[in-house]
């Protein structure tokens, strides 16, 4: 019921004799009311709710290429390093396949210094020795002091 109906039930309802017949204002439900606290966690919970949604379209729409083509290709072009020579001016290492390329950017263009000779296969990194466990340095611990 809007709100002009409630009001108007309240002000003509009154006027008349106070039967059950003609007192529909007992009717009328009333919505339960909500302390602070719950309104808050429904606030908080509708928040978390419409973030996760958006964050999650944010991932779908950044991997959707590697969703629908079932995984990626391995890269061909890769920029290797970087050294800035100044105020946007920059050389490049670039390996294209097996190739690389030494680039030179600047404020007009980029343009290529020289074709280097092909690359060796990138160093694998050095194995990490295992880390030893909690029980090992304690005891290593215990034994100095």
């Amino acid at each position: 019921m809007s709100r002009i109906g409630s009001i108007t039930l309240l002000l003509f309802g009154t006027l008349g004799p106070m039967s059950a017949e003609t007192n529909v204002l007992q009717s009328i439900p009333t919505a339960p009311t909500l302390s602070a606290a719950m309104a808050l966690f429904r606030v908080l919970g509708a928040l978390a709710l419409v973030l996760a949604i958006f964050f999650g379209g944010l991932w779908l729409f950044k991997h959707w290429q590697g969703l629908i083509a079932g995984g990626r290709r391995p890269r061909q072009l890769a920029v290797l390093e970087v050294c800035s020579l100044g105020n946007r001016q920059a050389l490049y290492l670039v390996r294209c396949g097996t190739q690389r390329f030494l680039l030179s950017s600047a404020v007009n263009g980029v343009s290529m210094v020289s074709q280097l000779p092909e690359g060796e296969p990138e160093p694998a990194p050095s194995p990490i020795p295992p880390a030893q466990g909690f029980a090992e340095k304690l005891q290593k611990a215990l034994h100095r002091s």
